[in-house]
């Protein structure tokens, strides 16, 4: 028996290498489980007009969506109600949960399985009265090989909040350092903003010098379109300073000592608390120089690399019992 899911909530469609790696990573797995992916279904689409007519479940891929009542969170917790009118199981994973109404805790109890990527998240569903299971980010699943890294090479990244995207932008010019967006080129998927997207950053990236700001410039100039590359480059890096949690999963990932800024919700905090590196996260950026120039954070312990090669193998676990547990679970429905 294969089963046949829809995937909602396809993350990379909007362009960002680490939601491309999760993506990748998700398909890898749920196709050792003997999941097939049937669809993928942007968030803010219409779900019913364009997923196929038959499949047997839908899993929806959290990432950092929801928290703080906000409009994907919201979008989200619709699903439940979506998949019992197509009659069949709605499944949550990978996901964060954070600071949401009652009216989402309520109707994210109906999904039928629910696995989130911190312990954070895991506790505030709990006492909420949700059971849930924790299953570390899918980013953290992958295993590439190791390069040797170019010495005294600091690679930029941005943020999720413009403030601070600004601001590592300034610092990437302060440190004669590589700004490196995470951010990619737009899919060409299904979608009205999606389309919108696409064609601000086609005319963004050929037509530069229609951009006043040097930062503005920069944050399409300087983006790698496709993930191969785009890895490619970070390898480069002998540190990378980031404001994004996929960051610093990616540079977990490759082994490049890094120093992340906070972000708009816990994941950041919950991922390092984790791996028992709190010190590598600063709430200013006026930090970050004096972390450098003290040189204690510019390689990785033998410690910091025990746990994380505890938590890629803990990632790698439980990511193939998860996606095993929505076959059964799938499989015992049909056979009711």
């Amino acid at each position: 028996m294969v089963v046949r899911a829809v995937l909602i909530n396809t993350t990379d469609a909007l362009g960002h290498h680490g939601c491309t790696l999760v993506n990748r990573q998700l398909e890898e797995i749920a196709r050792s489980a003997q999941i097939e992916l049937v669809a993928r279904l942007p968030l803010h689409s219409n779900w019913s007009s364009i997923a196929p007519n038959s499949f047997d479940c839908v899993i929806v891929n959290g990432e950092g969506t929801l928290h703080s009542d906000s409009k994907g969170a919201k979008r989200i917790a619709q699903v439940p109600t979506w998949s019992k009118q197509r009659c069949v199981p709605a499944f949550l994973i990978n996901s964060i949960f954070q600071d949401n109404s009652l009216e989402i805790v309520k109707n994210i109890a109906e999904f039928q399985g629910i696995w989130v990527r911190d312990e954070q998240s895991r506790q505030q569903l709990i006492s909420s009265g949700i059971e849930t299971s924790y299953v570390p980010d899918l980013t953290l699943t992958w295993s590439p090989q190791f390069f040797q890294h170019e010495q005294n090479t600091i690679v930029i990244q941005d943020s999720t909040i413009r403030s601070m995207r600004q601001k590592l932008y300034n610092l990437s010019k302060c440190l004669n350092a590589y700004y490196l967006p995470i951010t990619a080129r737009p899919s060409s998927a299904i979608s009205g903003k999606n389309f919108i997207r696409r064609s601000k950053f086609f005319i963004k990236t050929r037509f530069p010098f229609i951009i006043i700001s040097d930062f503005e410039r920069a944050r399409y100039t300087n983006v790698v379109p496709e993930f191969d590359e785009f890895i490619k480059t970070l390898r480069k890096a002998s540190f990378i300073i980031t404001g994004r949690f996929h960051g610093i999963a990616l540079a977990i990932c490759l082994r490049i000592p890094f120093l992340a800024l906070s972000s708009n919700s816990h994941k950041m905090e919950a991922l390092l608390e984790k791996l028992e590196m709190p010190y590598r996260l600063v709430g200013r950026i006026e930090e970050v120089q004096q972390v450098l120039k003290s040189g204690r954070l510019n390689i990785f312990s033998e410690k910091e690399l025990l746990a994380i090669e505890l938590m890629q193998s803990d990632a790698k676990m439980r990511s193939i019992a998860m996606f095993h547990n929505i076959f059964e679970s799938v499989r015992s429905n049909s056979l009711v």
